[in-house]
């Protein structure tokens, strides 16, 4: 389980601090100066950077429990990603580069990783019940 969620936690960190900036950039970054697309993708990048962190930390996590925290922290991570577009707001024409790329490509890496994280959690669990831990 320490593998596949700090597997998880790197890979979509990585995923959600380069997809934004070098694989599918927003209006902002490819030369149109002060968009709230640009804002969404330094979000990104920081909850990206920070899920890194996460998923490093579950590498040396030496108890069940915080391995179950880690891995909750990064799916609270996860939903802030998928929600950052909302809040931090994005360009509604269809025809922009962050409305047809970034974010679905955001939401998509935020989606199947929290997917996983929960397949995870649930192995987890059922993993400490049969050891008989509380």
């Amino acid at each position: 389980m320490r593998k596949l969620v700090s597997g998880t936690g790197i890979g979509a960190g990585l995923l959600l601090a380069i997809v934004p900036r070098w694989v599918l950039p927003p209006c902002g970054h490819v030369g149109v100066p002060g968009l709230h697309c640009a804002d969404t993708a330094r979000a990104e990048i920081v909850v990206g950077v920070l899920l890194v962190a996460a998923g490093a930390l579950a590498i040396g996590a030496a108890r069940g429990w915080l391995l179950a925290a880690d891995a909750a922290g990064c799916g609270a991570l996860l939903v802030a990603a998928w929600l950052l577009p909302d809040v931090y707001g994005y360009c509604p024409s269809p025809r922009m580069p962050c409305h047809y790329g970034m974010v679905p490509a955001v939401r998509l890496v935020a989606a199947v990783a929290a997917a996983v994280l929960v397949i995870g959690g649930v192995a987890l669990a059922r993993a400490r019940r049969k050891r008989g831990e509380p």
